[in-house]
């Protein structure tokens, strides 16, 4: 069940942007299809997309720059 606390609009927008995400996204499929080898469950799986599509769109926010999915995050040595 969800929580009577949650914002239940904007949880239902997440699931359906996640699913998008997974069906036209090649880079979110491969995620999914990567989780779900590793044993987790179907809405389980469908969580971590959702939480990567909204840590996206934070750090697109953050930097103030469009989304680049062939970035690389270079790490200092």
């Amino acid at each position: 069940h969800v929580n009577c606390y949650s914002h239940k609009q904007l949880k239902g927008i997440f699931h359906i942007a996640a699913m998008a995400a997974i069906r036209f996204n090649p880079q979110m499929k491969e995620y999914f299809d990567r989780k779900k080898k590793e044993g987790k469950k179907g809405f389980v799986a469908m969580n971590n997309v959702k939480n990567k599509l909204i840590h996206q769109m934070y750090a697109v926010v953050r930097t103030k720059t469009p989304f680049n999915p062939e970035y690389v995050y270079k790490r200092a040595a």
